[in-house]
């Protein structure tokens, strides 16, 4: 078994680690797993290289774990699931197991983990080596997905238990015995890096609606275009304005990702037109539809907004807040406040 095979060939780690726990007895071994006494090689890196997150409790950096045993006569062997069930991480100078859940906005400076993968946030680009990895068999390995709300770094190493309690550790005197996680502030961007492209205008046939403007919402930095991933809040949920067109009652503006109507409700005062956004739907980006809606129909426009606020999660797990208002123009143009 090659895992991450590389030009390091970890060495034997026999009398390398730690041992704090005092030994004890209780804990029977699983059945039909030989009995392992020492740690040969324990390693903590990251999956792809990449050490660096964004403390916004979302994005994750995927940090695998893996161990070698040996059992009495120093041959290597399988580790039984009560042990490897007990390996997590622990932070390297106080050996405090890292919290397991994910982290939450509320919660105080804290670093956490989860054995699963958010699909929608994606790691820090990263082009350089990976380091680390051992060869050969008898190789155990556990992952692990690790958030931050902090601005800071941490030091984290492994930990397992022997079936007689006694805990073992990577650390600092073996070579990737310890993982340095770095996170920076959650990115902030400007007006000027949220573009609105008036893409199409379409008939729409229906009662309710007389025809449907289409725009694209993305965001942009550095020419280099950050995907939406997420809908946090829209609020209004259905962005108003009113017209002295004599052929329309109002205009009323909609959100969409994925070309999703999930973040509206089933009941609304306006018919809305989600099957348009499914023609214009691009990956990354909004979907904003404003429906022309016609005088007599139940579309009830009795009221305007002067602006309509989107909070957007991107690709890296940033909150957003976008400001869009209309021009004065008639049909008014959606344009994002500077």
């Amino acid at each position: 078994m090659d895992i991450n095979a590389g030009p390091e060939q970890a060495e034997v780690l026999n009398t390398s680690f730690d041992e704090r726990l005092p030994a004890s007895r209780d804990v029977a071994p699983s059945p039909g797993h030989e009995q392992w006494e020492a740690v040969k090689d324990f390693q903590i890196i990251t999956a792809n290289g990449g050490n660096t997150l964004y403390g916004n409790g979302r994005q994750q950096v995927k940090v695998r774990v893996l161990i070698r045993v040996t059992n009495a006569l120093n041959m290597p062997v399988d580790i039984d699931e009560q042990s490897l069930a007990s390996l997590t991480l622990v932070d390297t100078h106080t050996h405090k197991p890292l919290e397991w859940g994910v982290v939450q906005s509320r919660d105080a400076e804290v670093w956490a983990f989860v054995y699963d993968h958010d699909p929608r946030f994606t790691p820090f680009p990263y082009h350089g080596p990976i380091k680390g990895g051992l060869e050969g068999g008898k190789i155990s390995v556990r992952e692990f997905y690790v958030s931050t709300n902090a601005s800071s770094s941490i030091s984290l190493s492994a930990s397992i238990t022997r079936h007689d309690g006694k805990v073992f550790y990577s650390g600092l005197k073996t070579e990737f015995g310890t993982l340095t996680l770095n996170a920076v502030l959650p990115a902030v961007y400007q007006a000027h890096h949220v573009n609105i492209k008036h893409v199409a205008q379409r008939p729409y046939r229906s009662a309710n609606i007389a025809k449907v403007d289409v725009y694209a919402l993305r965001m942009v930095v550095d020419n280099q275009r950050i995907g939406i991933a997420r809908i946090y809040e829209v609020y209004p949920s259905t962005f108003l304005k009113l017209s002295e067109h004599p052929d329309y009652l109002g205009y009323y503006a909609t959100a969409y990702l994925n070309a999703s109507p999930g973040y509206y409700g089933r009941y609304q005062n306006f018919e809305m037109p989600h099957a348009v956004a499914k023609y214009y739907d691009v990956p990354g980006e909004l979907t904003l539809l404003v429906s022309y809606a016609k005088k007599g129909g139940r579309s009830q426009v009795r009221e305007e907004h002067d602006h309509w606020r989107l909070d957007l999660i991107d690709i890296y797990g940033n909150l957003h807040t976008v400001r869009i208002v209309s021009s004065d123009e008639s049909p008014p143009r959606l344009i994002v406040q500077a």
